[in-house]
Formats: C-alpha cells, structure tokens, sequence
C-alpha cells in the first residue's frame, strides 16, 4: 500500500482541512511503525515485482515539494525510522509557490467578497475564514484543467486583487532538496509544471518528464528512480504514452492516484495510491486493513 501525503502542518489550517497537523501526523506515524512494515518505495516497488514483499508492507509518499515536509514531517519520520518520498515540482522549488496555493492564500487574505467571475462564479460574499474551504475547493477544481498559463495568470490576478505583500514562500528551495536526500529520503519527479499531462501534446509531456528528470538529477547530484502523475487519474491525467515517456526517462517506477492497493498485477508505472492523511490514528489501522481486504477481494 502506498500512502499519499502532500503537506503537514505545524498547526490546523482552516483552509486545508484535510491537510493533517504535526500531532496527527506523529499519531499515524506511530500507528505505521508499530503494525505495518514501512518501507522505501523504490525497494517495495522492486519487492513487489519479485513477490518477496513482506506482509503489511506500506510505503509513504508526498507530493509537490513542500517545506514542512522537511521542517514538520522529516522529524517525525527520523523518530520512528520511516522511510518517505517526496516527489517535487520544478517550477514551485523554483518560485517557491504553486498555482493552487496562490489561490488558497488568495482567499485567506481576501475580506468580504471576492469576484471570481473568470471562473463563472461571480461576486462571491465569502464567510467567516473558518468556513472558506467548500469554496476553496470548488475554485481550484474551476481551475485544474484550464492551461498552465491560464492557471497562473488567473491565479496571480485573484492575488494581486486581495493581498498587498508578496506570496509566501512554502515549497523546497535546493538546498532544503539536498537536506532531504542526506536525510535518506526519496526524492523523486513530479515534472517541470505539474500540468495535466493528458492536455499536452506528446513532445511537451516529455519536456515535463524528461527535463524535470534532468534537472532534479542536477540540483541534488542523483537521477530520481521514482515518478508521480500531476493529479494522476488513470485515463484522465495520464495515458500509456506518458508511462512510456517516464520510463524513456530512466525512472524505475510511477505513481497514480488510482485508490487502491498495488498487486503483483499493477502496471509498475502505473501503481495505485490511497490517502488517509485525514485520519485520526485511532482508525487508521481499521482503513489500512479494510484496503487491503478490499484488493485482495478484487483479484479473487
């Protein structure tokens, strides 16, 4: 089973519900150590392969290269000695903010109304902060198949509107990149863009894969061995044509947002994930389970 994570935060976020907090996360970490065998994802990909992975095995994963995943989450994995990768966007370590998080922070700053009439909402009367995340939702699914100029042009204006100081900066920097790879964690692809790689024409999906390969292998002196799919929905997001890029590309395995447990039938490019990140511990063990019965009742 691979887990899918992106952010962990230092404290709850109104706005990012589903986003588990540092003592969530410590609770379901302890929770993996103590009944599952936690382990790196490019050995459980291989293990699997080989039919020689061990019972309960569980691999942890995050996605788009964000700093607590350093700051907040790196501890807590160093604790129980778990094994993570983190894959990461190009251009957020590079800008140090992506699209939809410049819309999250849009609407945090954002007082009593907002005019989200590019999207065909119109002029929003936005509720109190605590209860902002039903709309942030529908906003950044308004805008996850528009083109990547489009995300971000729209995205910068609904800032600008708002906010009077600069972006955060949330994502990685390179020398945090390095950090993680001597702290023992994966680091793998997640492209240059994060677009929707479906929406691409052929040679531009592989300037994402293939360039972002490229350039983590130069920022943190290894090749990546792992991939992630931008929103990765089998069919939707990614075809095969992208699974044979990313292999072209010398990664070794890909990762999906298919719910489900991987088998020794999964394509290796196309391994499924689930995501209980919003779970307290106390079921976390129960969901676990429950996965894994529920695939092994599928291959029957």
């Amino acid at each position: 089973m691979i887990l899918t994570y992106h952010r962990v935060l230092e404290r709850p976020d109104p706005l990012l519900p589903s986003e588990p907090d540092a003592e969530r996360f410590t609770a379901q970490m302890e929770v993996l150590a103590t009944l599952c065998a936690v382990l790196p994802l490019p050995e459980a990909a291989r293990r699997l392969q080989e039919g020689t992975l061990p019972a309960a095995a569980v691999c942890i994963t995050f996605d788009d290269g964000y700093r607590n995943n350093l700051d907040v989450a790196a501890p807590v994995l160093r604790r129980y000695s778990l094994p993570a990768t983190v894959f990461v966007v190009q251009s957020a370590i590079e800008s140090g903010i992506m699209w939809n998080d410049l819309l999250i922070e849009a609407m945090r700053q954002a007082t009593a109304a907002m005019d989200l009439s590019m999207v065909g909402l119109g002029s929003v009367a936005l509720p109190p902060l605590a209860d902002r995340a039903p709309l942030v939702t529908k906003l950044l699914e308004a805008f996850k198949y528009r083109s990547l100029q489009q995300r971000w042009d729209d995205a910068r204006e609904l800032y600008q509107r708002v906010a009077a100081a600069p972006p955060p900066r949330l994502m990685l920097n390179e020398c945090e990149l390095h950090c993680l790879v001597r702290a023992g964690i994966d680091v793998g692809g997640h492209t240059v863009n994060h677009p929707i790689l479906a929406t691409l024409t052929e040679d531009e999906a592989r300037g994402e894969i293939a360039d972002g390969a490229d350039w983590l292998e130069r920022a943190t002196g290894r090749r990546p061995t792992s991939f992630a799919y931008p929103n990765g929905r089998p069919g939707r997001d990614f075809h095969a044509a992208h699974m044979r890029i990313a292999r072209e590309a010398k990664f070794k395995l890909a990762v999906s947002t298919e719910w489900s447990c991987a088998t020794r039938e999964s394509n290796p490019f196309a391994l499924p994930r689930v995501s209980f990140c919003d779970s307290p511990a106390s079921r976390l063990a129960w969901q676990v389970t429950r996965s894994y019965l529920a695939s092994w009742y599928r291959l029957r």
